[in-house]
């Protein structure tokens, strides 16, 4: 069986034989965080186990803790689109996004768990003209006390996967030039930077440059 980071091994934790699939994942990807993974195939879903953390498509029933979600990232973040308490994003707005998504075949909202709640997520949205429909342009945010363990990292990798069952060709995103967190990351999944938008934000009173980004599957 193969999946986006090569040969999947459904292996108990712990034993001995299954070293050799999580050396596999160390050696693609130089991730740490693979030192202690768990791969469970479940209705054709891949789900990934780290400390308890988990990523999966969002589902209606999330809709609250989703919304919730966004906007506790955006009024931790300060290089997102939207400034703390700017705009209202109620349980209704966030279900109905996530009924129109989950009927668009070129996006999805995938979202992370961890200790029992929604910690992170990535909305792809593919484009809607016959041109663009193998391009999808994401937006991704996790809880500042989540950052840092792994989880963007998580998101990506199953956005990847998601992305090539479903024929996606290009994902895309932009940046703040100095969120290096961030940059740095989007690198280490395999995207490149295409250009730069200039004084695309105004943040603190100070015009920001974004950097274009993109990967191609």
């Amino acid at each position: 069986m193969f999946g986006v980071f090569g040969p999947l091994f459904i292996l108990p934790k712990g034993k001995q034989h299954g070293s050799f699939s999580i050396s596999l994942f160390t050696q693609l990807y130089g991730l740490n965080l693979w030192r202690d993974i768990e791969i469970v195939i479940w209705r054709g879903n891949i789900w990934r186990r780290i400390d308890k953390m988990n990523v999966r498509h969002a589902m209606v029933d999330d809709a609250e803790e989703l919304a919730h979600l966004i906007l506790q990232v955006e009024k931790e973040a300060e290089f997102m689109l939207f400034e703390a308490g700017e705009r209202t994003l109620t349980p209704d707005l966030q279900r109905s996004q996530i009924e129109a998504m989950q009927n668009e075949e070129n996006s999805t909202i995938l979202v992370a768990e961890a200790d029992g709640k929604l910690v992170g997520y990535l909305v792809a949205r593919g484009g809607r003209a016959r041109r663009n429909k193998h391009t999808v342009y994401i937006v991704i945010g996790v809880l500042a006390s989540y950052r840092g363990k792994g989880i963007g990292t998580m998101l990506f990798a199953e956005l990847e996967r998601w992305a090539r069952t479903k024929g996606i060709h290009r994902l895309e995103l932009t940046v703040v030039v100095n969120n290096q967190r961030a940059v740095s990351l989007y690198r280490k999944m395999g995207f490149e930077r295409e250009g730069i938008k200039r004084h695309s934000l105004l943040i603190h009173g100070q015009y920001i440059d974004e950097y274009y980004m993109a990967k191609l599957l």
